[in-house]
């Protein structure tokens, strides 16, 4: 095999391909994920849903590997308040 050929795609994803830190395309999938994350929660919540609380949650913590920032965000969702029931 062209060692050349070896080499970008050893290098793909880990710091040398077109998703290493850093990349716009990186980046990109993040903003998706975050997006996603930030629609799940307002299609759960409703009108409870808080744009700003989310993002302050999204944040507190600092850096968090994606999984884990999944299920922190998941468990944000359900504990936040019910809303009063109306009588």
């Amino acid at each position: 095999m062209d060692t050349t050929l070896t080499s970008n795609e050893s290098g793909r994803g880990f710091g040398g391909g077109p998703l290493h830190c850093g990349s716009p395309q990186a980046f990109g999938y993040k903003i998706g994920q975050l997006k996603i994350s930030a629609t799940k929660a307002e299609n759960m919540l409703g009108t409870r849903f808080d744009i700003r609380k989310f993002h302050d949650e999204l944040l507190r913590d600092g850096a968090l590997p994606l999984d884990i920032l999944e299920t922190k965000m998941d468990l944000w969702i359900q504990n936040q308040p019910s809303l009063p029931r109306s009588e």
